[in-house]
């Protein structure tokens, strides 16, 4: 119970057998800080006690941390095709989960609330084009989690994560002529990566990351950093592809070592200049050209509404190259698929394709019938 010091105007309490000074003069509030703390106390002992016992019997391990999480992923997966998304998505979640010393705290209900809060345009209930960037976020934490509780014996268990659903043509395509209307909407910046991204069928995070060491302008091919595809770690450069770079070199001004940039205005005592920055993703100015095309827009909920993405012309350059007749080796090779599953369902069929099969039907119905095997049908 409280009691009071000789010459001291505040209640004194014990929390956990130690006394201190509530610094309040209303005993009801002197008397709930003492009751409080020493609940915290007791709970506190408890809970260690519990994980003592815990440890013991089934062998629970030490927590571990995001950080560690993220350097044992690193050390596993740096090779993967798709590495820089891995990076990208990782420094997304390391945003807010930093501070997490025990991975064990990452809860579905923590998951979710950072997903719909922080990554604008995701839905629960209504299959929008975001949800499907959201679920390869979320994917990736659910492999990391996953490998930390089945394959590195970190925790005991992995949260079951949301899914969020995904629009029906999510994986479209452009034919030529929508291609130079975008093309054309595009500013020069976006120009470039966007081009070279068609061209060569390579994903955003591989074409933002160029550097000019992995290109070699003589023998038309560019370096992948790590493998990549059937042909091992190089790319061959075709004329579309060559054009941009020609183009980026005979810039009065370029970065050192990366290859899209754009100029970041910067103010010096009052008179603005600019700065060569490299090109880190397509950004805002990217879902502003495609409104511009036609290929999609923002609703009274500023949520984007197209089928379209940037990850479309990677398809784009599978149907492309299906279109002109290239073979299916060929297509998994420029493509990086090891799969024809993967193939198929990056490279479209055109209906004009298809057109040519379909005539034959009419050929066969306007030739001649053989009068003696109609006899004898």
């Amino acid at each position: 119970m409280p009691s009071k010091r000789k010459g001291s105007r505040y209640w004194w309490i014990r929390i956990g057998g130690v006394r201190q000074s509530s610094e309040t003069e209303d005993l009801k509030a002197a008397t709930r800080i003492e009751r409080e703390g020493n609940e915290i106390i007791r709970l506190s002992r408890q809970k260690a006690k519990i994980d003592a016992m815990r440890l013991e019997l089934v062998g629970a391990q030490p927590a571990r941390s995001w950080k560690e999480l993220c350097v044992r992923w690193s050390k596993e997966k740096a090779a993967k095709a798709s590495w820089q998304d891995d990076l990208r998505m990782m420094e997304w979640w390391g945003q807010h989960l930093d501070q997490i010393t025990d991975i064990r705290v990452i809860t579905r209900e923590r998951v979710d609330e950072l997903v719909q809060k922080h990554r604008s345009g995701v839905s629960v209930q209504v299959a929008a084009p975001a949800n499907s960037t959201a679920n390869r976020y979320v994917a990736l934490l659910t492999g990391m989690l996953n490998a930390a509780c089945t394959r590195w014996d970190w925790i005991e268990r992995a949260p079951l994560l949301m899914h969020y659903p995904e629009p029906q043509g999510r994986d479209s395509w452009l034919t030529v002529a929508r291609w130079r209307v975008l093309e054309e909407q595009c500013p020069e910046h976006l120009r470039r990566p966007a081009t070279f991204a068609l061209a060569t069928g390579l994903r955003d995070a591989k074409v933002f990351g160029l550097e000019w060491p992995q290109i070699n302008m003589q023998e038309r091919y560019l370096t992948h950093k790590g493998t990549g595809n059937k042909l091992g770690n190089v790319i061959p450069l075709n004329e579309t592809a060559m054009a941009v770079l020609h183009e980026i070199q005979a810039s009065p001004v370029r970065h050192m070592t990366r290859v899209f940039t754009w100029m970041k205005p910067k103010k010096l005592n009052d008179v603005l200049t600019y700065t060569v920055e490299p090109l880190s993703d397509y950004g805002k100015a990217w879902w502003k050209a495609l409104a511009r095309a036609g290929l999609g827009h923002y609703d009274a909920n500023g949520r984007w509404q197209g089928e379209f993405t940037w990850h479309g012309l990677r398809h784009t350059f599978a149907t492309w190259l299906r279109s002109g007749g290239a073979p299916d080796w060929a297509i998994d090779a420029l493509g990086g698929w090891s799969r024809s599953a993967t193939r198929e369902r990056y490279s479209h069929v055109h209906v004009e394709t298809l057109r040519p099969f379909a005539q034959m039907i009419d050929t066969v119905l306007t030739q001649q019938p053989d009068v003696r095997t109609a006899q004898q049908g």
